[in-house]
């Protein structure tokens, strides 16, 4: 059994002007993602993958420049109102940070982040799909994309949490 545990999330940005203010109204949704795929490329599920694998598929979705993210079931109700009433909104084009983490689970931990990070847009309303309780399905179009990759030393001694990679990737 390799000691290499994957884990992956997807953050929301939405930004939405506010009436007689210069500064927009910035929400920021927060999801845990199971399995990912690109256009052109298979199913990658995070329980039983590859550093070359999850390479590739990032490769993949930055060049065809689509995503399809199954969401980690256990989405609360809450969050999954939100991707749907932000897919029925008038709002079309945000922005979002999609990223794989390898954590060396034995020597505790971060071996490698891969972020793609870029403006996007819901391809279709997100639906639910498989077991009981379901993954949530969602689409996306991407563009401006921009893949970053930070291994070993880059990656800051003091990372512990999903927030904080993703303030040390966007850095």
């Amino acid at each position: 059994m390799s000691n290499v545990v994957y884990k992956s999330d997807l953050d929301v940005f939405v930004s939405q002007p506010v009436p007689g203010k210069s500064e927009p109204k910035m929400d920021v949704y927060f999801y845990y993602v199971e399995t990912f795929e690109s256009g052109s490329g298979g199913k990658i599920d995070l329980n039983s993958t590859s550093d070359s694998t999850i390479a590739a598929e990032m490769e993949r979705i930055q060049k065809g420049k689509t995503v399809t993210l199954y969401l980690n079931s256990r989405i609360s109700l809450n969050q999954t109102s939100q991707l749907i009433d932000l897919s029925k909104s008038n709002i079309k084009i945000f922005s979002v940070v999609f990223r794989v983490i390898s954590y060396d689970r034995k020597e505790k931990k971060t071996l490698s982040v891969t972020a793609i990070i870029a403006d996007a847009v819901l391809s279709e309303t997100p639906i639910p799909v498989g077991g009981t309780p379901p993954s949530l399905k969602i689409k996306l179009s991407l563009s401006n994309v921009r893949q970053v990759k930070r291994v070993g030393d880059e990656i800051s001694a003091s990372v512990r949490s999903f927030r904080q990679i993703s303030e040390d990737v966007l850095a």
